[in-house]
């Protein structure tokens, strides 16, 4: 199993229970900590079905720097569908974080685990995030 992805400045490293403790470490010391650490444990930590790995939680690096979290969660390994979330960091907002991790993600989900169709969204309010969603190539506006 990978441990990391990376391209485009961009790496993605997968969060396992074993690396936790420094992922925790990482994250500390930026005014928005306290808000990613919750989504990190709400969201981004492993899970499972049927003894398969339906979550793959990713920290992101842009460059060197700490950018927030990427996330592939299938929904159906029966149906073969997925589908994709993010959290970045305020400092890191609008560099392009979110829709240059998208290909990693399609990478994962399409290449390494054969899934059918991935699906994202964002609320109607967050308009960064629709913009984020409508930059990335190979999404379709559905609804």
């Amino acid at each position: 199993m990978f441990r990391a992805l990376y391209s485009d400045s961009i790496t993605l490293h997968l969060i396992n229970e074993e690396n936790l403790p420094d992922i925790f470490a990482l994250f500390q010391g930026h005014p928005d900590s306290r808000e990613m650490l919750e989504e990190l444990f709400r969201n981004y930590l492993p899970r499972y079905e049927n003894g398969r790995r339906t979550n793959f939680g990713f920290y992101s690096l842009l460059g060197e720097e700490l950018a927030g979290m990427t996330l592939l969660t299938v929904d159906s390994w029966e149906e073969r569908t997925g589908s994709t979330g993010a959290d970045v960091f305020r400092h890191m907002r609008g560099r392009g974080v979110t829709p240059r991790s998208k290909p990693h993600l399609f990478y994962l989900a399409f290449e390494l685990l054969g899934l059918n169709r991935v699906a994202t969204g964002c609320r109607v309010s967050n308009l960064s995030s629709k913009r984020s969603i409508e930059k990335t190539q190979g999404f379709q506006l559905e609804a």
